[in-house]
């Protein structure tokens, strides 16, 4: 058998080209016509094809990572704002008690959920974002349900007193029709996302999640169906190639 057999390179795999001309020296065999090759290594992973899962961690649920502002404060950005903060702390105290200090600390919180954060606390200090209501109201011990009602409350007040300047997008709409809804569930199922529907049709996102409840089922067995395939691909693309010195034998 042509096999070299020297210590200093025992690690190394032989591939024979031709024909050996080999020279009996003492216990060794010398090939003259052997290249050598390093032993296989694992194979790279290609981390842009695999496929991508978010995992939302509680830290995470406590920072900024909205890419946009928050659309219900569209009239924050108005010079005559306090006339809706102070319609609606007339409003809540009307059969209960409020705090004095109510009405700067809500100012705080809407003015810190309408600017753009830094987010260097949290290790990335060339990134902004902005907050969502409930990532805002965890960061800062505050209920979401309740900050996200009075939020609801202060956009309402808003249409009443600015009703000429209420975008397109946050004005009220009909309910939808049979023919929109069954448009909402086909593009849904053919990948287009539900905040850009949801932009479309005015309408909450939460909405259309719940009109493509089976649609989205269907979209989910379809990815894990493709993230299987391609998981399999990759591990029979994985396999070492046959040594040539072992096939002959």
């Amino acid at each position: 058998m042509n096999y070299l057999k020297a210590p200093s390179v025992a690690r190394l795999t032989p591939i024979i080209r031709g024909q050996p001309n080999a020279v009996s020296k003492g216990a060794f065999i010398v090939v003259h016509t052997l290249a050598f090759r390093l032993p296989d290594r694992p194979e790279r992973v290609n981390l842009y094809k695999m496929p991508k899962k978010w995992i939302r961690t509680k830290e995470w649920e406590r920072q900024p990572h909205a890419k946009g502002r928050i659309a219900s404060l569209w009239w924050f950005d108005f010079p005559d704002r306090q006339v809706v903060i102070s319609a609606y702390i007339e409003q809540a105290r009307r059969g209960r008690a409020v705090p004095d200090d109510f009405k700067p600390k809500l100012v705080d919180w809407l003015d810190e959920l309408w600017k753009s954060q830094n987010k260097r606390e949290w290790g990335q200090p060339r990134t902004y974002r902005y907050w969502t209501i409930p990532s805002f109201a965890r960061a800062h011990g505050l209920k979401p349900a309740t900050l996200m009602k009075r939020v609801r409350e202060l956009e309402e007040i808003a249409r009443h007193k600015f009703p000429d300047r209420v975008p397109s997008s946050r004005k009220k709409r009909a309910p939808l029709s049979e023919q929109e809804i069954q448009e909402i569930k086909a593009r849904y199922l053919s990948g287009v996302d539900a905040k850009e529907l949801a932009a479309e049709y005015r309408i909450p996102a939460s909405q259309v999640g719940h009109i493509c409840r089976d649609e989205k089922e269907i979209r989910r067995s379809e990815r894990e169906t493709q993230e299987s395939q391609q998981s399999a691909a990759n591990g029979a693309e994985s396999q070492p190639e046959p040594d040539p010195i072992e096939e002959m034998f």
